[in-house]
């Protein structure tokens, strides 16, 4: 009997491909989803975190000027600062440098341009009479003049030998005003954004209306005080509010500027890897899990695979056994109870009913 050669696929591939198919296409789908789900969710947690660390920072130092905003608004309005007279001013003035310990120095400013009174007692008049002090060149007092209630500056301090924060408030009629000014210490300021870190990498800098650093949590990094740092990447990209990412000098860097009440600017930075490395260790272990997760349905299916066909093989044999005149008794699969088992048992009546049909036929022979 001539036995036909079987060509084409076999039934052990298709059902693994199918069940491959099956398992694999939805998982792959619904792993690779969720990892870049969770990665989006953790790198949104790391740009609040650096979002929460500005406001945090932003808010003290916007609790502090304005605080002395309205301490200066408040003296500003009595008759003995508007009075310009050294004798009446004198005394206020020494009494908010008692008062305030993070004021170095407190001073008055007529319409002219020159002091009227200083916090320290250190004359305003020449020998002569004249005027000694001239601050009508200042910054802050050009403010003034322009028709603010306000004027700010920061500058290194000559009394101090540090950079200092010069805040003024208006006095007097508009049309011709003078200044009511008070010299601050950005010491506990500093040390604020100084004792500022995050990661192994995070640091905070302060700069003012002019891009001059004005506080640097690694002042190590700076060449000298009140350094300028318009050209600093994360200044000339300029977006406020909103992390940036951008390379310095060959480092990657995710940054956070907040701006501040004063025209300031606060600037979180971090390292991009030390900032991200929650993301990429997780972005690891989900594909390891999800390559893990792929073999395991692989091998899963394999084994489903070849449970179902190697009994259809095996009994395939056994009816090629019984075409050929060899004949089994009985057959193990005969004793499964499901649709193999069926057809074991119809193979196995099949092959006693060919073995009785060739005795009879032997007989009559």
């Amino acid at each position: 009997m001539k036995t036909t050669t079987t060509t084409g696929m076999t039934l052990f591939p298709k059902i693994l491909f199918s069940i491959l198919l099956v398992i694999l296409v939805p998982l792959a789908g619904l792993l690779y989803q969720s990892i870049f789900q969770f990665q989006a969710e953790l790198e949104r947690k790391v740009n609040q975190d650096l979002k929460n660390t500005s406001e945090t920072l932003a808010a003290k130092i916007n609790g502090w000027t304005d605080m002395s905003v309205r301490l200066l608004k408040q003296n500003a309005a009595l008759p003995e600062v508007r009075s310009y007279n050294e004798a009446l001013q004198a005394p206020i003035l020494a009494s908010i440098l008692d008062t305030y310990e993070w004021t170095y120095l407190v001073y008055a400013i007529g319409p002219d341009g020159y002091k009227t009174a200083r916090s320290d007692n250190d004359p305003v008049l020449n020998a002569d009479g004249t005027p000694k002090h001239f601050r009508g060149d200042r910054t802050y007092f050009q403010q003034i003049k322009a028709g603010n209630a306000i004027g700010q500056q920061v500058l290194l301090s000559r009394t101090l030998g540090k950079p200092a924060f010069i805040l003024c408030h208006t006095v007097g009629i508009q049309s011709s005003p003078g200044a009511l000014c008070m010299g601050m210490k950005l010491t506990d300021m500093s040390e604020a954004v100084a004792n500022i870190s995050f990661g192994q990498s995070g640091y905070a800098m302060l700069l003012d209306d002019d891009n001059k650093v004005i506080a640097h949590g690694k002042p190590e990094l700076l060449s000298e005080q009140l350094q300028d740092f318009s050209d600093y990447p994360m200044v000339a990209n300029g977006t406020l509010e909103q992390p940036v990412i951008y390379s310095n000098n060959g480092v990657e860097k995710v940054a956070y500027m907040q701006p501040l009440n004063q025209g300031w600017r606060l600037i979180i930075e971090q390292d991009y890897d030390d900032a991200y490395a929650s993301v990429k260790r997780t972005k690891l272990e989900a594909y390891i899990l999800m390559i893990a997760t792929l073999i395991i349905s692989i091998l899963a299916a394999y084994l489903i695979a070849r449970l179902i066909t190697r009994p259809i093989a095996k009994l395939t044999a056994i009816a090629e056994d019984i075409s050929k005149g060899k004949f089994h008794d009985k057959l193990d699969e005969s004793a499964r109870g499901d649709e193999i088992g069926t057809l074991a048992r119809s193979i196995e009546r099949m092959g006693v009913s060919i073995k009785i049909m060739l005795k009879r036929l032997a007989k009559k022979s």
